[in-house]
């Protein structure tokens, strides 16, 4: 099988075309996939981010201090024990677990009825803090 010919500094009359087509539709396909990527590169105005798993309307507010225990201190006096499965939802709408957290931060949570163990915390961020609770339906 006889090779197409290289390309080389002295130019000769067609020498340079068979890979001028081998190659078109590679080219064609790299700009137009940086013409499609451009778009994505440019800085867009962020907005404000919702959560994936909204906060329940009859979830308490509190300030809670975790110390990496299965138990945590609400509002500075009562002692709460957390739910085998309970669900800690951090600022940026990820779970976060128990052990790794220490401190003190504002969240909302619910407590399960039955046993009185908290089973979904939400760690609210600044906006979520200072936006109000909607007032009961009487």
């Amino acid at each position: 099988m006889r090779r197409p010919p290289r390309c080389r500094i002295q130019l000769r009359p067609g020498a340079c075309l068979f890979m001028l087509k081998r190659y078109a539709g590679a080219v064609y396909a790299v700009a137009l996939g940086l013409a499609l990527a451009l778009p994505l590169c440019l800085p867009v105005p962020v907005q404000a981010q919702s959560r994936l798993v909204p906060i329940p309307a009859k979830a308490k507010r509190a300030q809670m201090t975790f110390d990496g225990s299965m138990t945590v201190v609400v509002d500075g006096k009562v002692q709460a024990r957390l739910a085998p499965g309970v669900r800690i939802f951090g600022r940026d709408n990820l779970l976060l677990l128990y052990g790794n957290l220490s401190g003190t931060a504002t969240v909302k949570y619910l407590q399960e009825e039955s046993s009185g163990l908290l089973m979904n915390i939400w760690v609210l961020t600044n906006d979520e803090i200072a936006t109000p609770d909607p007032k009961p339906a009487s």
